[in-house]
């Protein structure tokens, strides 16, 4: 299982050169913000990016939630036409995110102003201190039903919803970065 909280373990110019490869409709400066705000809210910036990769389908978008709301998790969006919350800037779209993660995964409040709409319905906080845990709760029902007879078999195919985020943050994790690399 692994924890949403720690220390990020891809650095930052892999995140950066895995966007400007996999995701290059990615907002500019984004892995700087998780990487930012997740070293300051000890929520591993990888988990988080790996996430809104998922979400937002490497930021092609598609669904509910349109480029223009920084909604990079799909907060309050519950399908059937319903957007979601949205969000002034990019970096605040990040910040709540984070700050979700956070109510998921610890008991200890975000250290940063609190712009979550939706962090008042984490209960009880600390519910899913692992990204695995996240599916069934974060996301419902946190499998492909034309896949999976049920989250147990999707789980035990270690294909839910976490394990399909903590995919994509071994995919950013084996991204090979210049020393010299630049990380804008």
């Amino acid at each position: 299982m692994n924890k949403i909280m720690g220390k990020t373990e891809a650095s930052l110019e892999q995140m950066v050169q895995f966007l400007k490869e996999k995701a290059p409709a990615a907002p500019e400066n984004i892995a700087q913000y998780y990487y930012v705000i997740g070293e300051l809210e000890e929520v591993r910036a990888d988990v988080a990016l790996a996430q809104a990769l998922h979400e937002t389908g490497y930021f092609r978008y598609g669904g509910d939630v349109k480029p223009e709301q920084n909604n990079f998790c799909g907060l309050g969006a519950t399908g059937g036409g319903n957007p979601g919350h949205s969000f002034n800037s990019v970096l605040e779209g990040v910040l709540a995110q984070i700050q979700h993660l956070k109510g998921y995964a610890a008991a200890e409040p975000p250290i940063t102003k609190l712009i979550d709409p939706r962090y008042k319905y984490i209960n009880p906080l600390g519910k899913a201190p692992h990204v695995e845990e996240l599916a069934g709760k974060w996301a419902v029902p946190g499998y492909s039903r034309s896949k999976y007879n049920s989250l147990e078999e999707a789980m035990k195919a270690e294909d839910a919803y976490g394990h399909q985020i903590m995919k994509k943050v071994e995919l950013i994790k084996q991204i090979k970065v210049d020393k010299k690399s630049n990380t804008k």
